[in-house]
């Protein structure tokens, strides 16, 4: 599972703001919240419990997160349903503006262990809680300076603790979610299997599927199953079946598909990342992650979108959605990766960064392939002319 984080960026001054979206794996961590994060810099995270789950629309709630306060956190999210959260991410001019301290960890389990309790009773020595307006000013001073909490709010926890049921159910029945249809559980099923399937030379559909690669990939060239030549499209040896254990058949069909439908702009994407150097991208690596990527957002592994209602699951009622989708992604990264002028340490954060789109995009219930891409431009996915 993924949590959806919010982020609210405040630059040096209160004027200097932004904000992004991304996702982190769960169980969520403050590693994990720091790590995901897609901006440079030093910056010090505060959690946003919303104004209206304390019955206050006015004003929000805000923990400060230091080291220690992972098994809050997780409480959190987990005891109480949360799917998504928001943060602020306050730019730090000085790296100890917001310094740790040995006494947070005892400071985080005394307020777990008071969640149902009011927090004016036996409060820890040191605010970790504040409440103040959502547009934050960046004070100057090397200490923290934190807002008290107000009397109204010292039962929040309490608050979400009887609000879950009902934001639980809300999820349950949101009129945007939908089941599979027989059509769209065929097709799943199919990348499904595909999936799983263990690539063997002896089974004559799979043995075609090299050949088919191969013309995908450099058109009119003469086949040869083992060739340097592999290695040109970023495959790491002269066998590409080597490199596709991770994603069964299923990474194979979409570099077929890719080539097939979009022939010119897969020879310029091979052509143009063909040296092994690091300033380049292995096309095929790129290409099986991408792959494992989906697999991951719309848990085809093991079947488990049976048991998920989405609000996207329409679109895959044609059986070139997945497909589509895959290239849309690809073409996504190799402009990012230009425009960046990116090199390969930069390629998990790249991915991670695709991750964030899909999901969002993926969020919002396109109905179809047209749908994805009208919102996927919407939150700033690339599409060059193809």
């Amino acid at each position: 599972n993924v949590l959806k984080i919010e982020a609210i960026i405040h630059g040096n001054t209160p004027e200097s703001s932004s904000n992004c979206v991304y996702y982190v794996n769960q169980p969520v961590t403050l590693n994990n919240i720091i790590n995901y994060f897609p901006f440079e810099g030093k910056f010090h995270y505060r959690l946003n419990i919303p104004g209206e789950l304390i019955h206050d629309n006015t004003k929000n709630l805000w923990l400060d997160l230091f080291d220690g306060c992972d098994k809050l956190l997780q409480r959190y999210v987990h005891d109480f349903h949360i799917e998504s959260i928001q943060i602020q991410a306050l730019l730090l001019d000085d790296i100890n503006k917001y310094p740790s301290n040995s006494n947070i960890n005892k400071q985080y389990n005394e307020i777990i262990d008071k969640l149902s309790e009011n927090l004016n009773n036996n409060r820890p020595d040191r605010q970790v809680i504040s409440n103040t307006s959502s547009n934050v000013e960046l004070k100057k001073s090397k200490n923290i300076t934190l807002k008290t909490v107000k009397e109204s709010a010292t039962s929040v926890w309490k608050t979400f603790k009887a609000t879950a049921a009902h934001i639980q159910q809300s999820l349950i029945n949101n009129p945007n979610t939908s089941t599979l249809s027989d059509l769209t559980e065929n097709n799943l099923s199919q990348l499904s299997e595909d999936i799983a399937v263990i690539y063997s030379e002896d089974i004559p559909e799979h043995a075609s599927l090299i050949p088919d690669l191969w013309r995908s990939l450099f058109l009119n060239e003469p086949y040869s199953r083992y060739s340097d030549k592999w290695r040109e499209a970023g495959f790491q040896k002269d066998n590409p079946v080597e490199d596709l254990k991770t994603s069964g058949l299923l990474a194979i069909k979409c570099m077929i598909y890719l080539g097939k439908h979009y022939p010119m702009k897969t020879q310029d994407m091979i052509k143009n990342n063909k040296q092994n150097i690091k300033t380049k991208y292995p096309f095929a690596i790129v290409a099986v992650n991408i792959t494992i990527l989906l697999i991951e957002v719309l848990k085809l592994r093991d079947q488990i979108y049976l048991s998920i209602q989405a609000g996207y699951w329409e679109m895959f009622e044609s059986p070139n959605s997945f497909y589509e989708i895959f290239c849309a992604l690809f073409f996504h990264v190799d402009s990012t990766w230009t425009i960046r002028g990116a090199v390969r340490s930069d390629f998990s954060k790249i991915m991670n960064e695709v991750k964030s789109l899909v999901v969002l995009v993926l969020s919002k219930s396109p109905k179809s392939l047209l749908q994805f891409r009208h919102i996927a431009l919407e939150v700033g996915m690339l599409f060059p002319e193809v």
